[in-house]
């Protein structure tokens, strides 16, 4: 998302004090897991009671948002266990014809996956 408005419809609401300790890492590379808004579907969200959100400060993702008016849903540019893509042309190597396209542009600075965290119980769920 580039800004909090974009998440509303995909988490439920929580505490101000909660919703404080996550906008202090945002726009940044943590993701949060806050409670999952009702009526967020299974393919969004699996079936974890948990969405998986961020505020992004990567300029590009941001505009796409902003041009989009919503959040994005993604993951991670790589098959399961494999190097995340870094750059578009392996992003084409890893998935060919799969993808309906792909949007060529800086990457982020940081060379780890980003750091993933639980917004209620404050478990670091993976660092970054």
């Amino acid at each position: 998302a580039s800004e909090l408005s974009e998440l509303q419809p995909w988490v439920a609401e929580v505490d101000p004090a909660l919703l404080d300790k996550a906008m202090k890492t945002w726009p940044g590379p943590i993701t949060w897991l806050f409670p999952r808004a009702k009526g967020v579907p299974d393919y969004v969200a699996g079936r974890h009671p948990t969405v998986a959100v961020r505020i992004t400060a990567h300029g590009p993702s941001r505009d796409l948002c902003r041009a989009f008016g919503s959040a994005l849903i993604s993951t991670s540019a790589n098959h399961t266990a494999a190097s995340p893509a870094r750059s578009a042309q392996e992003v084409e190597n890893y998935f060919g014809d799969q993808l309906a396209g792909i949007l060529a542009g800086k990457l982020g600075g940081s060379q780890n996956p980003s750091e993933i965290r639980d917004l209620v119980s404050g478990e670091t769920l993976r660092q970054g």
